[in-house]
């Protein structure tokens, strides 16, 4: 495979899980989660514990979670670094 298509084919694999991460995420605003921006509301040991959790049940059928969870981590990271998704 050579380059071009390697990366064509990354991107769109990214873009369709990307759509699944969102899908799940306004699924779970629909059902009253939110906060996840806000430390008092969702600490970041709750995030984490809740990844641990998806991740212990077998990432089969738990990838858009767990997902999900390590970005709102990952944001969080960046915020402290000046950086963030808001």
């Amino acid at each position: 495979m050579n380059k071009d298509k390697e990366i064509k084919s990354l991107s769109k694999l990214v873009d369709l899980f990307a759509q699944a991460m969102k899908e799940k995420l306004i699924e779970k605003v629909e059902e009253d989660y939110y906060g996840w921006e806000d430390e008092n509301d969702v600490p970041e040991w709750y995030l984490k514990e809740g990844l641990l959790e998806h991740v212990k049940k077998g990432p089969i059928g738990q990838e858009v979670d767990i997902a999900n969870l390590a970005m709102f981590l990952w944001n969080r990271k960046n915020e402290q670094q000046g950086r963030s998704g808001r």
